[in-house]
Protein backbone atom coordinates (compact mmCIF):
# COMPACT_ATOMS: atom_id res chain seq x y z
CA UNK A 1 0.00 0.00 0.00
CA UNK A 2 2.61 2.55 1.04
CA UNK A 3 4.71 1.80 -2.02
CA UNK A 4 2.13 3.39 -4.33
CA UNK A 5 1.88 6.46 -2.14
CA UNK A 6 5.65 6.88 -2.13
CA UNK A 7 5.88 6.30 -5.88
CA UNK A 8 3.08 8.74 -6.68
CA UNK A 9 4.68 11.35 -4.43
CA UNK A 10 8.01 10.91 -6.20
CA UNK A 11 6.44 11.21 -9.65
CA UNK A 12 4.49 14.34 -8.75
CA UNK A 13 7.53 15.81 -7.02
CA UNK A 14 9.77 15.11 -10.02
CA UNK A 15 7.38 16.73 -12.48
CA UNK A 16 6.78 19.67 -10.14
CA UNK A 17 10.53 20.17 -9.81
CA UNK A 18 10.76 20.42 -13.60
CA UNK A 19 8.06 23.09 -13.61
CA UNK A 20 9.45 25.03 -10.67
CA UNK A 21 13.18 24.80 -11.41
CA UNK A 22 12.80 25.20 -15.17
CA UNK A 23 16.34 23.98 -15.84
CA UNK A 24 17.66 20.70 -17.19
CA UNK A 25 19.33 19.96 -13.87
CA UNK A 26 15.83 18.98 -12.68
CA UNK A 27 16.28 15.70 -14.58
CA UNK A 28 18.72 14.60 -11.88
CA UNK A 29 15.86 14.29 -9.39
CA UNK A 30 13.94 11.45 -11.10
CA UNK A 31 17.20 9.84 -12.20
CA UNK A 32 18.07 9.45 -8.52
CA UNK A 33 14.79 9.07 -6.63
CA UNK A 34 13.02 6.51 -8.85
CA UNK A 35 15.89 3.96 -8.68
CA UNK A 36 16.12 4.62 -4.93
CA UNK A 37 12.42 3.82 -4.68
CA UNK A 38 12.95 0.45 -6.33
CA UNK A 39 15.98 -0.26 -4.17
CA UNK A 40 13.87 0.47 -1.10
CA UNK A 41 11.08 -1.71 -2.46
CA UNK A 42 13.55 -4.51 -3.05
CA UNK A 43 14.74 -4.38 0.55
CA UNK A 44 11.25 -4.02 2.03
CA UNK A 45 11.54 -0.44 3.25
CA UNK A 46 8.01 0.11 1.98
CA UNK A 47 5.64 -2.35 0.42
CA UNK A 48 6.11 -6.08 0.08
CA UNK A 49 9.15 -6.28 -2.14
CA UNK A 50 9.41 -6.86 -5.85
CA UNK A 51 8.35 -9.52 -8.30
CA UNK A 52 9.77 -10.87 -11.52
CA UNK A 53 10.94 -8.28 -14.00
CA UNK A 54 11.19 -5.49 -11.43
CA UNK A 55 14.55 -4.26 -12.72
CA UNK A 56 13.20 -3.75 -16.25
CA UNK A 57 10.17 -1.95 -14.86
CA UNK A 58 12.46 0.28 -12.79
CA UNK A 59 14.43 1.27 -15.90
CA UNK A 60 11.34 1.91 -18.03
CA UNK A 61 9.58 3.85 -15.29
CA UNK A 62 12.67 5.98 -14.67
CA UNK A 63 12.83 6.86 -18.37
CA UNK A 64 9.11 7.72 -18.47
CA UNK A 65 9.32 9.96 -15.39
CA UNK A 66 12.46 11.64 -16.74
CA UNK A 67 10.64 12.31 -20.02
CA UNK A 68 7.70 13.81 -18.13
CA UNK A 69 10.06 15.96 -16.07
CA UNK A 70 11.82 17.05 -19.26
CA UNK A 71 8.45 18.00 -20.71
CA UNK A 72 7.76 20.04 -17.60
CA UNK A 73 11.10 21.84 -18.03
CA UNK A 74 10.25 22.65 -21.65
CA UNK A 75 6.81 23.92 -20.62
CA UNK A 76 8.30 26.02 -17.84
CA UNK A 77 10.83 27.57 -20.22
CA UNK A 78 8.15 28.30 -22.81
CA UNK A 79 5.91 30.01 -20.27
CA UNK A 80 8.73 32.14 -18.86
CA UNK A 81 9.65 33.58 -22.26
Amino acid sequence: MWGWVVLLTLVIGSIASGLLIGRWVALVIPAVVIPLFYIGLRYGWWGYGVGDGWSLLAIVFTIVVMAATGGAVVLSRAVRR
